[in-house]
């Protein structure tokens, strides 16, 4: 497989945002329903006949692309790491899903030399479609709130990130929390309906890279808190992702970071 460049994108944009309507469609049917099937995995987290169903239309899609396909619904850590391969996550916040909240997502990323540089995210129940790569850069959006909006997770707050918060209200930051699932945490932060994300808590790598490619597309950068580089992805058999701290903006990259990450060292 040659090196992905701008005309691989463009060339298959819209089959990408097509399988990515297809399964988010599919996805939607089955939320709509009364009673849908699931199970719980090994460690606890559920999975539903919409997660199967999202997964296969994905699959079927990509497969004519001739790049390896990593999901999380096939993912086995003693596979071969690729050079170039689709990241798949096909239903991003089962347990919103699960939970009726409706905040869930179907992501697909393409990764090159442990970089995302592509990535897209459908959210079915607005039908909304979010893409960005390494070659689109969109219009950031540069209005500025009057209080610091810091996104959480919705079902995955930890004890870590609530000890921040405690920390950000003893140096006097005049900020507010937003609640969401899922990858559209990423996609509030595109869109400037919040401002940072950090995250100490464990995700994996499909949970971040479409999002994190969205989120660059419009100024955004999303920082691994160990190596104060970019979040990078395809590690040697470790599927999990270091803590990380997301930014709408350089500018607010610039402006905390380095308090955010003199907090993440103190716990080490």
């Amino acid at each position: 497989m040659k090196k992905i460049d701008k005309n691989f994108i463009d060339t298959n944009i819209d089959r990408l945002i097509s399988i990515t309507k297809e399964a988010s469609t599919k996805v939607l049917s089955i939320y709509s329903k009364k009673d849908f099937k699931k199970e719980f995995k090994g460690d606890g987290s559920p999975l539903t006949e919409a997660d199967l169903a999202s997964n296969k239309i994905i699959h079927d899609g990509l497969i004519h692309t001739g790049i390896p396909i990593v999901s999380e619904e096939t993912y086995n850590k003693n596979d071969p790491i690729h050079d170039i391969f689709w990241l798949v996550d096909p239903l991003d916040g089962t347990k919103e899903f699960v939970n009726k909240t409706g905040e869930f997502t179907v992501n697909i990323a393409l990764i090159e030399n442990k970089n995302n540089v592509f990535g897209i995210v459908g959210t079915p129940i607005s039908n909304k479609i979010h893409f960005g790569s390494s070659f689109h850069n969109f219009e950031e959006k540069i209005d500025e709130s009057s209080k610091l909006r810091f996104i959480v997770s919705r079902s995955h707050l930890s004890n870590i990130e609530n000890e921040f918060f405690k920390h950000l209200k003893e140096h006097n930051f005049d900020f507010e929390l937003i609640e969401k699932g899922s990858s559209l945490k990423f996609c509030s932060l595109a869109e400037n309906e919040a401002d940072i994300y950090v995250r100490f808590g464990p995700t994996s790598e499909w949970d971040i890279a479409a999002a994190h490619s969205v989120l660059r597309s419009y100024g955004g950068e999303v920082l691994d808190l160990k190596t104060s580089e970019p979040l990078s992805y395809a590690k040697e058999n470790e599927i999990l992702n270091n803590p990380f701290v997301a930014f709408r903006n350089n500018s607010l990259k610039d402006k905390y970071f380095a308090f955010i990450s003199e907090f993440y060292k103190k716990l080490l």
